[in-house]
């Protein structure tokens, strides 16, 4: 079994100036490193055993955040984290496309964008990260796994459906606020119960699950 902590990360500069982020790479903002101390301070006692970070920045200074209240669990750096690219609108104002939610639409359904990545790729890269969980269940059997996964939106966007076996439907996907998280358990690989996958959880949720 293995328990998973999915994140988008806090808040970055480019969300405070409003651009398109991609795959570029923007740190947190102040607000947003302000956020990453509360939510590790909130997980501190929640006994993970890995953490997974994308290799941008604000997916990895919110991951490295949390990690300190946890020594000597191993921190993954993946590049299979990383939010989609968007080729020439990164570094573009929201308004080159019309509003953040008209961005994070045109992340998820549309197949392929100038100088970018396309969405088949990205659904691809969701099934990498799927396949990687269920190696860390099956190498480190029969000890359950609590993994703390730091992703970006449209991205974090697509996984829900690839973990519970279904079809990716755009429209039933949602942007998840800065900072916030799905919670699901694995079993074998597969989702252990669907009804018990927590989507949009915040950080006021989470002293229950901890421990």
């Amino acid at each position: 079994m293995i328990e998973v902590y999915l994140f988008r990360h806090p808040r970055s500069q480019y969300n405070l100036e409003g651009k398109i982020q991609g795959q570029a790479n923007s740190p947190l903002c102040e607000e947003g490193k302000h956020q990453a101390k509360e939510i590790a301070e909130a997980l501190k006692y929640s006994h993970f055993t890995l953490f997974l970070a994308s290799d941008l920045d604000r997916s990895l200074q919110f991951t490295t955040q949390i990690a300190r209240h946890h020594k000597g669990v191993s921190l993954m750096v993946l590049q299979e984290l990383r939010e989609r690219s968007l080729g020439r609108y990164e570094g573009k104002p929201y308004d080159a496309i019309g509003t953040i939610e008209d961005v994070f639409q045109m992340a998820i359904t549309k197949e392929y964008i100038e100088g970018g990545e396309s969405l088949r790729k990205v659904l691809s890269r969701g099934h990498d990260v799927l396949h990687l969980l269920k190696s860390i269940e099956k190498q480190r059997q029969p000890v359950q796994q609590r993994v703390c996964i730091s992703s970006h939106g449209a991205f974090v966007a697509t996984l829900p459906s690839i973990f519970s076996g279904k079809p990716f439907v755009p429209r039933e996907c949602r942007l998840l606020g800065h900072g916030e998280y799905h919670y699901f358990s694995l079993n074998n690989g597969v989702l252990a119960r669907e009804e018990d996958m927590q989507l949009y959880c915040s950080v006021r949720d989470m002293n229950y699950k901890a421990g």
